[in-house]
C-alpha cells in the first residue's frame, strides 16, 4: 500500500511538472500548444543519452552515450527541450495567428515522432531506450526506498517551479503575458512587442517539459516513441482546463485529479473481453470530465480570478498626480515626453459651456497629416487627406459612415501604414512605423469598440499601458523583484487615481469583462492616459454610454487638453463635439472637406450634401440646416 501511494505521489508530481509548464504557455501567454509532450520526450531521451552511457546490447548504439551525473543530464534535458522550443516559436510560431499554432505543434508533433520513430542510430528506433540507470547509482536500494528518492527529488522539482509560476504570474512581466494572451492589438498599441514575451514564456514552459521528461525516465528506465503521441498533450491539455488554466494552483489540481485520479479510478473498473477496454474507458472519462467543465465551469475548478494577491483600496476621487518613479525613463530621469496627468474633477454645470473656436499659434503644430491616401484592394478609404492640429487641443474628426475617419486613426496611431503621403509627429516622419514605436513616442487610443482586458482586473487593465516597466522581462521578474517593487506601487497608485478622477473606484479589483458599456469606455480613457501620450487619439468615445458619462467624458476631454495633452476624437454627437472640440475636420470619401468651427462645417453646402446626398442648390429638408444634430 505504501508503495502503491509512493508512485501515485511520483507521477502525480512529475505530471503537475508537466502542466505547470503548460500553464505557463497557454494559461499565461495563450500559446496552444498541441506537441508539448515532445519536449517531454526530448528531455527524456537526452538525458537518458547523457548518462547511460555506449550500449552493451548487440546491434543496439545511441547517440552520445555519455556517462555523466544524472543531475547533469536532467538539466542538459531540459535545456536542450528549451533550445529546441525556441528554434520552433522563432520558425514557425511567432509568424503565424494563434489559431494556426496548434496545427503546426501537431504537425512539429509528427515530423519529431517519425524521425526518432524511424532513424534508428537516433535513439534506437522505435524500440527505444531501455536500462536507464538508476539516479542512486550501482547502490543496493529497495524498490520502495528509490520511489522515495525519486519522489522527494520530484517534489523539490515541482516546489521550484509552482515557486516560478507564482512569481512570474505577480510580475508585470505576468501581467504583460496575460495582456497579450486576453488582447495583443491592445498590448501592442502600449508599445509592448508580442514575440519577446511569448518567446520567452515558450522556452520556459519547453525547459520544464524536459525536466518533466528526465525525472519521468529515470524512474521508469525505459523509454520509446509510442509513449509520447499527440493523446498525452491533450491529457495535459485537458488537466489544465479541468483545474484552472491561468491558475498555478489550478494546474497542480488539475494534474492530480484529472491524471492521477481518473487514472487510478479505471483500473478498479470490471474488465471486459482482454482488459484492453480500461485504457479506453479512462479516456473517455477524461472527455466526458472536460465537456461537462467547458459546459458548466469553463474558467476550471480554480479561476484566474481566484489568485488575489492584493486587494486595492476603495479611493474617493482625488487629484491626480503622476508619481515621479512611475514617469521616470530607462534612466530614472522623468520622461520629457510625459505631460502631467490631468487636473482633480472640477465642481461644474451638468453640460460645459460650448468651445469658442481656436487655432493653434503658427509653429507650434504637434500632428501634420500631408496628401496620406490608403486603400483596401480597389476601395479608396483615404485619399489625399491632409490637416494639422495644434499642440493642447482638441480637434474633431466627422463626416458619415465610409469617409475613412476610422481608417486614418489606424494609420495615425500605426496599425496601418499610408500608401502615399506623410505623417509627421512633432516634425518627424512617423508613418508606418507600427503601434509599438508609436506608443513609445507619445501616441496613445481608445478604440471604435471599446477593447478590455476581459480576465484581468480593471487597475491592471490600466496598468499595462505604463511605459518603461521594470520588471516586464523574465530574468528581472523572477530574479530582481527588488528593481521593479518600488515602481510598481507607484503604478498602481496612479492607476488608483486616474481610475477615480473617472468615476470607477468601486470597480478596481472587478474583472475588467464584467463593466458596463459606459464603464468600458471610462476605463479606456484611464488606461490611455496611463501611457502619457503627447496625442490622444480617440474613436467614439461616447457612442453607447448615457448622457451623464458622455456629461462626464465631455469635461474629462477638456481637463486632459488643459493639461497639455493634444486629442484628436471621432464623434457623431454634435453636442458632445460643441462641448469639447475646438474645430472639427470633416472627411467624406477618404477626403477633407472642411476646417473650422462646429457651427460654421454644420452650414457647409458640402458637408450638407455629404451627410444628407442633397446636391448644392437642391431643396433641403428641415434637418438638412443642423447636420448631425443630437446624434
Amino acid at each position: 500500500m505504501l508503495y502503491f501511494l509512493t508512485d501515485l505521489l511520483v507521477l502525480g508530481c512529475i505530471n503537475s511538472i508537466m502542466v505547470v509548464g503548460l500553464n505557463l504557455q497557454y494559461g499565461y501567454g495563450g500559446l496552444l500548444n498541441f506537441a508539448y509532450y515532445i519536449y517531454v520526450a526530448l528531455g527524456a531521451y537526452i538525458a537518458a543519452v547523457t548518462t547511460m552511457g555506449p550500449s552493451t546490447t548487440p546491434g543496439i548504439s545511441y547517440a552520445l552515450g555519455w556517462t555523466l551525473p544524472w543531475w547533469a543530464g536532467l538539466i542538459i534535458g531540459g535545456l536542450v527541450s528549451a533550445a529546441f522550443g525556441t528554434l520552433v516559436f522563432l520558425l514557425t510560431v511567432r509568424r503565424l495567428r494563434s489559431d494556426y499554432l496548434a496545427i503546426v505543434t501537431v504537425a512539429v508533433a509528427f515530423i519529431v515522432w517519425n524521425l526518432i520513430d524511424t532513424y534508428q542510430p537516433l535513439f534506437d528506433g522505435d524500440t527505444g531506450l531501455f536500462n536507464v540507470p538508476q539516479i542512486t547509482g550501482s547502490a543496493n536500494i529497495s524498490t520502495e526506498g528509490y520511489s522515495a528518492i525519486i519522489l522527494a527529488v520530484s517534489a523539490v522539482c515541482l516546489t521550484v517551479f509552482v515557486w516560478l509560476s507564482r512569481r512570474i504570474f505577480r510580475s508585470p512581466f505576468g501581467r504583460l503575458l496575460r495582456s497579450i494572451r486576453e488582447d495583443e492589438q491592445v498590448t501592442t498599441a502600449f508599445g509592448r512587442a508580442s514575440w519577446q514575451p511569448q518567446i520567452a514564456v515558450f522556452t520556459i514552459g519547453s525547459f520544464l517539459a524536459g525536466i518533466a521528461g528526465g525525472l519521468l525516465i529515470f524512474y521508469i528506465s525505459a523509454w520509446s516513441p509510442s509513449a509520447f503521441l499527440p493523446l498525452e498533450s491533450f491529457i495535459l491539455l485537458a488537466a489544465l482546463i479541468v483545474g484552472g488554466s491561468g491558475n498555478y494552483w489550478g494546474s497542480l489540481l488539475g494534474a492530480f485529479v484529472l491524471i492521477e485520479g481518473l487514472g487510478e479510478i479505471s483500473r478498479y473498473v470490471p474488465s471486459f473481453g482482454n482488459g484492453a477496454d480500461v485504457g479506453a474507458l479512462r479516456q473517455v472519462v477524461i472527455g466526458l470530465v472536460l465537456i461537462l467543465m467547458l459546459r458548466y465551469r469553463p474558467e476550471g475548478i480554480i479561476p484566474e480570478r481566484w489568485l488575489k494577491w492584493y486587494r486595492t483600496r476603495e479611493q474617493p476621487p482625488a487629484p491626480a498626480a503622476a508619481a515621479a518613479t512611475a514617469s521616470s525613463g530607462p534612466d530614472g530621469e522623468p520622461s520629457a515626453a510625459a505631460p502631467p496627468l490631468p487636473a482633480a474633477a472640477r465642481a461644474a454645470a451638468p453640460f460645459p459651456e460650448p468651445r469658442a473656436a481656436a487655432a493653434a499659434p503658427d509653429g507650434d503644430v504637434l500632428l501634420d497629416i500631408r496628401g496620406v491616401a490608403y486603400s483596401y484592394g480597389g476601395a479608396r478609404a483615404v485619399a489625399d487627406c491632409s490637416f494639422s492640429i495644434g499642440r493642447g487641443t482638441v480637434t474633431g474628426l466627422i463626416g458619415p459612415n465610409g469617409a475613412g475617419k476610422s481608417t486614418l486613426v489606424e494609420i495615425l496611431s500605426g496599425r496601418l501604414a499610408p500608401q502615399s503621403g506623410e505623417v509627421l509627429l512633432d516634425g518627424r516622419s512617423v508613418g508606418g512605423l507600427g503601434p509599438v514605436v508609436l506608443s513609445r513616442l507619445g501616441v496613445a487610443r481608445t478604440f471604435q469598440t471599446a477593447r478590455v482586458l476581459p480576465r484581468l482586473p480593471v487597475i491592471e487593465n490600466v496598468m499595462i499601458a505604463a511605459p518603461a516597466q521594470r520588471g516586464e522581462g523574465p530574468l528581472a521578474a523572477v530574479l530582481w523583484q527588488r528593481g521593479w517593487r518600488d515602481q510598481e506601487a507607484a503604478l498602481r497608485k496612479e492607476a488608483v487615481e486616474l481610475l477615480g478622477w473617472l468615476g470607477l473606484s468601486s470597480h478596481l479589483d472587478r474583472p475588467a469583462g464584467s463593466l458596463s458599456g459606459g464603464q468600458r469606455r471610462l476605463m479606456e480613457i484611464a488606461r490611455a492616459l496611463m501611457a502619457r501620450p503627447r496625442l490622444l487619439l480617440m474613436d467614439e468615445p461616447t457612442a453607447g454610454v448615457y448622457p451623464e458619462t458622455s456629461q462626464l467624458i465631455a469635461r474629462r476631454v477638456r481637463e486632459i487638453a488643459e493639461a497639455g495633452v493634444t486629442v484628436l476624437l471621432i464623434a457623431h454627437n454634435m453636442a458632445f463635439l460643441s462641448w469639447v472640440a475646438d474645430d472639427v475636420v470633416v472627411m467624406a470619401e477618404g477626403r477633407v472637406l472642411t476646417r473650422g468651427p462646429l457651427e460654421q462645417a454644420r452650414e457647409h453646402k458640402d458637408v450638407i450634401a455629404a451627410y444628407l446626398g442633397v446636391a448644392a442648390g437642391e431643396p433641403r429638408g428641415p434637418r438638412a440646416s443642423s447636420v448631425g444634430g443630437g446624434e
